[in-house]
């Protein structure tokens, strides 16, 4: 499933470099597990009722709730779709994303499940930037 996927083959405590690149309408997250890429297109959800975000991973398209809390930002998946078909949550790939601050540094998890197999893919982790950039000098 993963190899379908191109998903970076299964590893423990590898370091991970993450760099976005402008798309029209969002960015490409490109990670890279110990080299090996792993790339989503992230967009903007608009004229939704609830804020949303979409996730482009190969065919499917995951339309993602994003709920902030006092805790951090959970991202839970409200539709799916393969191409142009929607798919039933219950027969979807499932991926859930959390977002917290853990002593003052930006940390996250991410688990994808499919129904039948379980989890399929995970990761988490803190993320720190390659260079810092001084706000006053920030356009």
């Amino acid at each position: 499933m993963c190899r379908l996927a191109k998903l970076p083959e299964a590893r423990m405590g590898v370091p991970v470099e993450t760099s976005f690149e402008p798309i029209v309408g969002g960015e490409r997250w490109t990670r890279r597990f110990d080299g090996q890429p792993f790339q989503t297109d992230m967009m903007a959800g608009t004229g939704e009722a609830y804020p949303c975000m979409l996730e482009r991973l190969g065919p499917f398209l995951f339309k993602m709730r994003v709920t902030a809390s006092d805790k951090g930002i959970d991202i839970t998946p409200a539709e799916v779709s393969l191409g142009p078909l929607p798919l039933s949550l219950r027969l979807a790939p499932r991926a859930v994303g959390r977002e917290r601050v853990v002593d003052g540094r930006y940390s996250f998890t991410v688990e994808v499940t499919f129904p039948l197999i379980g989890k399929v893919f995970g990761y988490n982790g803190r993320l720190e930037p390659a260079v810092l950039i001084d706000d006053a000098k920030a356009v």
